[in-house]
């Protein structure tokens, strides 16, 4: 299991995807004949007639498995059933998501002339190891075993609590709470394995993300992916019944055809909208916060966050970036203070997400990987009337995150509402305070 949150990444999953495409590539132009690979690919940006890895990463997100990769991210990994997606998009043994694990069995990157196909182009060794392509295709198989309600083994147990299997089985002669059931042939049950997974503390419940059925509802938040999911569900919302008795589809094409010219967009534009991967620039969000019948701010701030989220956390936070080196997004400065704006989900479950700039905030050995055996020094948290000690977790290549959950202080105590910010402020090496400010 790749658990290492600063390699796992989405970025490192679509960089893997494309090695694959482009060794694909090189495959057909040495078997084939020349120029075979490259026309495959199709016409690069550029006009270049070479195959390399930043032509094939520039197109990853637009092709057939590349633009469902951030859900299956989000879903395998996050825990998170991104709005207007399916469970077939989701389902290991048809669609897409089989022919990824289809693709990753026959191009195997541990095969001796595919390893050197990858390795001419350019590709680290040290990724061709990691085989996170492969690590995401369990995690989203294991989620949809637990939440359709299938029973699950014990390596799929040990994926979804993100620990090794031995632990898993050493869990079956434990006692107390912490025993594991398991069935004749191995299998454990679903609501077994609900009950044990809610007290392992890596591990994720799903949070299923839903679009709203009518115009009156738009979400708090909305992802890149999930974007264009809104956009094709609001046009069908307000092109129900535009012609009486005619087919949805037709409704659909004519609405647009007949209100893209009022808003200034073309119609092909508004139909790129509805796909994945996004596709609205900020220059477009006015018009189509017209098209949507939705307040353009909101809009803007949806597109600007899902195209741009460093730099619109940047904006929205200046406080946490201040004094950070401009040598790159890695460096870390001494910091005091470092305050915490209030997203939906933080409250909901009760976490703290910080910018990765914030390690140093905190002592060096406070700082942790995900797993629950790899636990850092304790530090001291005083919020309200309370003290708590905890690690800091690595949660991505982005966000540490304090292990502490503060769920029952921001909902019930101070009915924290998103916007809010919580401070936190270093009193001394290992003590901090959290202090809640209103939006």
């Amino acid at each position: 299991m790749n658990s290492d949150p600063q390699k796992f990444t989405l970025r490192a999953l679509e960089a893997e995807l494309a090695a694959h495409y482009a060794g694909l590539a090189m495959v057909a132009d040495e078997c084939y004949e020349k120029g075979a690979g490259s026309r495959m690919l199709g016409p690069a940006d550029d006009g270049c007639e070479y195959i390399t890895l930043d032509r094939v990463e520039a197109k990853v997100r637009a092709t057939r498995i590349g633009r469902l990769l951030p859900v299956w991210y989000r879903y395998g990994v996050e825990g998170i059933h991104s709005a207007g997606y399916s469970s077939r998009d989701f389902d290991v043994s048809d669609g897409p998501l089989e022919r990824l694990r289809d693709m990753v069995n026959l191009l195997r990157t541990s095969d001796p002339y595919f390893q050197d196909c990858l390795l001419t182009l350019g590709v680290e060794k040290e990724s061709l190891e990691r085989r996170g392509l492969s690590d995401l295709i369990e995690r989203v198989g294991a989620r949809v075993q637990l939440d359709t309600g299938a029973p699950l083994s014990l390596h799929e147990l040990a994926v979804l609590a993100e620990m090794n299997e031995r632990s898993v089985r050493n869990a079956l002669s434990a006692d107390g709470e912490g025993r594991l059931v398991a069935g004749p042939e191995g299998l454990v049950e679903n609501t077994e394995a609900h009950r044990w997974l809610r007290d392992r503390r890596n591990f994720r419940p799903t949070q299923n993300r839903e679009l709203p059925n009518d115009l009156l509802t738009v979400p708090i938040a909305l992802d890149a992916a999930e974007i264009p999911q809104f956009v094709a569900r609001r046009l069908e919302l307000l092109s129900q019944s535009y012609l009486p008795g005619e087919p949805a589809e037709k409704c659909l094409d004519q609405w647009i055809r007949d209100n893209a010219r009022r808003v200034g967009l073309e119609p092909h534009r508004i139909k790129a909208a509805m796909q994945t991967p996004l596709s609205i620039t900020p220059q477009e969000c006015r018009s189509f916060a017209l098209l949507l019948e939705v307040e353009s701010v909101w809009l803007t701030h949806q597109v600007m966050a899902a195209l741009y989220p460093e730099q619109v956390e940047m904006l929205l936070n200046p406080a946490r970036w201040q004094g950070r080196e401009s040598v790159g997004p890695s460096s870390e400065v001494a910091l005091a203070t470092v305050p915490v704006t209030l997203t939906a989900a933080m409250i909901e479950h009760g976490y703290l997400d910080l910018p990765s700039s914030a390690k140093a905030l905190f002592p060096a050995d406070a700082i942790a990987g995900r797993s629950r055996e790899d636990v850092g020094g304790q530090v001291e948290l005083r919020y309200g009337s309370h003290l708590a000690m905890t690690d800091v977790r690595i949660k991505s290549e982005h966000t540490i995150s304090p292990r502490k959950r503060f769920t029952g202080w921001l909902k019930s105590e101070l009915r924290a509402k998103v916007g809010d910010t919580i401070r936190i402020d270093r009193l001394s090496e290992r003590t901090f305070r959290l202090t809640h400010i209103p939006a």
